[in-house]
């Protein structure tokens, strides 16, 4: 949470840090643009965000979910649990840091975001003179 939060407190850009469960976010979720949920949590939890998820869905929040890609082997993954866009790290599958970075993540997103999504992220383009660029 204090990686998450330092930017927007500086901005005066509000954060809540509470479990989805948490009794006093039901009435706050009309009040965000966007929730992030760990799942599984960091403790190792493991919760059912279907009834979350849709509830956030119908007060027009968005939700991102940063996962890890072993666990989701075993478990439902967020795009059947209803999440717009998914967020990780591959890094434990044996990704060697490179000296402290960088290493390889992933984003996904629901078909409804897919055309918002960042484009050629790796490729071939043309810069702002005419030349080639990757």
């Amino acid at each position: 949470m204090r990686g998450i939060g330092s930017r927007p407190r500086k901005v005066n850009f509000p954060i809540f840090d509470q479990a989805p469960q948490h009794p006093e976010l039901a009435p706050r979720i009309r009040d965000v643009c966007g929730v992030l949920i760990q799942y599984p949590g960091i403790e190792g939890e493991i919760l059912d965000y279907v009834e979350f998820i849709k509830n956030a869905h119908t007060n027009g929040v968005k939700v991102v979910m940063a996962s890890d890609l072993l666990a989701l082997i075993m478990l439902k993954t967020p795009g059947e649990l209803g999440a717009d866009i998914m967020v990780g790290s591959a890094q434990r599958f044996g990704v060697p840091m490179g000296y402290g970075g960088p290493h390889a993540t992933f984003l996904a997103t629901s078909q409804e975001y897919k055309r918002m999504m960042p484009g050629r992220i790796i490729g071939v383009s043309i810069d702002a003179t005419g030349k080639t660029a990757l």
